[in-house]
């Protein structure tokens, strides 16, 4: 392996956001390969997150984005400059021509990581489709797919061939339960009964989200389940929309709206069952985390979804999700399913998310 290889990850404006996170989350073992670590926001600022990679030792580099010959150039010159062995590039936005510039530039190595599902349509396709050609077989790029999903996407709507290497998480913050006492003392220190039975959702209250289908399947069901109780994670434009829905309902008093917190881990492992019904995903980190912490998993059968659920192992894939009651119903009275799905959560997530073997992969395409 050689030594100190010099490595550009290509982003936009640096945000607490999944690839960056999961860079930062990688930094030690890319250290302990020898690698030089290095970043570069194309946004306006550097971003609120630069601070946070640079503590994790990466070079911070910052140059605006803009379709201009000045912003190529400027690239172009930083990229000569500081003589890169491998550029990485994340952002959707332009990636042909980074790589283009990188390829110019004498970078020999140049890798692409895909990190959601693109379902481009009409004109933009072919564009796209004709932009991973070139970058595939006259730049030689080398495109990352992070999911299942993913992979087929590519496939399907570019034509385009990738290796796949998973999404992984901090698994030093999320963990199964040590005890049933560690349960009791997080409800007690969350403000949680302990005879409740909890459903959480974690992400952005937007239209992908969908949080109102979780109220509503709760508003189905209270009735059968008077102790159900939703513990939503998360902030953001429909927000307001979804309280007045269930005020609406009659059920205020059965969802938790806890906003946004740092303390993910407790909320999960205080919880019984993780939902999600969003209309795409790339690959849900809350998912994955959920899975680490042993959560059985109702989620929409959806891209990036699907990859996070085996039906009827670790949880409900469901196409119809006019049945999420139904399904949550079925685990609340089935203790045994249950503790079958909660266990098997754990032993996918630790074989199939796992970032010590995801970091490996990614740094042997780092050595050719």
């Amino acid at each position: 392996m050689a030594d100190n290889l010099k490595v550009l990850h290509i982003l936009n404006e640096i945000k607490f956001s999944g690839a960056e996170v999961m860079l930062g989350l990688a930094a030690p073992l890319l250290k302990e390969a020898e690698l030089d670590l290095h970043a570069l926001s194309t946004g306006k600022g550097k971003g609120d997150y630069s601070d946070v990679l640079e503590n994790f030792g990466f070079k911070i580099h910052h140059i605006q984005f803009g379709k201009t010959p000045k912003y190529f150039w400027r690239l172009y010159r930083e990229l000569k400059r500081e003589k890169f062995d491998v550029v990485h590039i994340h952002a959707e936005r332009a990636f042909v021509w980074h790589a283009l510039v990188a390829e110019i530039s004498g970078v020999k190595n140049i890798l692409r990581t895909i990190h959601s599902n693109f379902n481009f349509k009409g004109f933009l396709r072919f564009k796209k489709l004709f932009a991973r050609w070139f970058a595939r077989k006259i730049l030689k790029v080398k495109f990352i797919a992070i999911s299942d999903s993913v992979e087929m996407m590519e496939i399907e709507n570019f034509y385009n061939p990738t290796i796949k290497i998973y999404n992984w998480i901090d698994e030093k913050k999320f963990y199964p339960l040590s005890s049933n006492d560690e349960k009791k003392v997080l409800r007690k220190k969350l403000g949680i009964s302990e005879d409740k039975f909890v459903l959480i959702s974690v992400g952005t209250c937007n239209d992908v989200k969908r949080h109102y289908i979780i109220i509503d399947a709760l508003n189905k069901i209270i009735k059968k389940a008077s102790n159900l109780v939703y513990l939503h994670l998360g902030i953001g434009e429909l927000l307001n929309d979804e309280k007045e829905l269930a005020k609406k309902h009659g059920i205020t008093g059965n969802i938790i709206f806890a906003g946004q917190k740092e303390n993910v881990r407790d909320y999960l492992a205080a919880s019984d069952v993780f939902v999600m019904v969003s209309e795409y995903e790339g690959l849900s980190i809350a998912s994955i985390e959920a899975m680490h912490c042993g959560l059985p998993l109702i989620v929409f059968d959806t891209h990036g979804l699907r990859d996070v659920v085996e039906n009827n192992y670790n949880g409900f894939l469901l196409k119809d999700l006019s049945k999420l009651d139904e399904k949550i119903l079925e685990l609340y009275n089935a203790p045994e399913l249950y503790k079958s799905f909660s266990a098997n959560s754990v032993k996918l997530a630790k074989t199939k998310f796992d970032m010590k073997k995801s970091i490996k992969e990614l740094i042997e395409l780092y050595n050719p």
